[in-house]
């Protein structure tokens, strides 16, 4: 034991870096055999579900009409408004009022 002891004092630095080449060797092969299988295509973003888009399309609706709301100032525009709001197709009504958001 004391050999080894002398033996660290007199090479203090190469025994320093044969200990950090021993830890990571010991992480590297810890992280490899005990790592999980590694996927095989690209990773990508789960798929929005119908519901939630539905939902988040009308709420950003109702935020986009919410601020016209406060910026129209004429009843010509707020007519137009009324006329947005009764298009069927809700793709187009939010077209339509966000040009009419950048419009004003």
């Amino acid at each position: 034991m004391k050999t080894i002891i002398a033996w660290i004092k007199s090479v203090k630095y190469l025994a320093w870096g044969l200990l950090a080449v021993g830890v990571v060797v010991a992480i590297w092969l810890i992280r490899t055999l005990f790592s999980g299988p590694k996927p095989s295509g690209p990773a990508r973003l789960p798929e929005v579900p119908p519901a939630l888009q539905k939902k988040v399309e009308a709420t950003e609706e109702a935020a986009t009409k919410a601020k016209l709301e406060v910026k129209i100032k004429s009843d010509a525009d707020r007519a137009e408004l009324v006329r947005t709001m009764q298009i069927q197709d809700g793709a187009e009504r939010r077209k339509r009022l966000a040009e009419l958001l950048r419009r004003l």
